[in-house]
């Protein structure tokens, strides 16, 4: 959201994030990406948070969980 003096980011965009379903086939996978890529400015450390969803896309083996 834009405002006045800054930029920040919709809270109810967040948790519609955060409470995304889980992605199986590569294709959900790159969608869901592309998704959270959208906020990268506003995530800190962004590339290196999503480094294993990109190693997924590319086939490399990878636990869904928590973290």
């Amino acid at each position: 959201m834009v405002g006045k003096d800054d930029v920040h980011v919709d809270h109810e965009k967040i948790k519609a994030i955060q409470e995304w379903y889980t992605p199986k086939p590569v294709g959900e996978v790159r969608s869901f990406h592309d998704l959270t890529s959208f906020y990268r400015h506003l995530v800190q450390d962004f590339f290196t948070i999503a480094t294993p969803l990109n190693d997924l896309v590319k086939g490399v083996a990878f636990v869904w969980g928590e973290k």
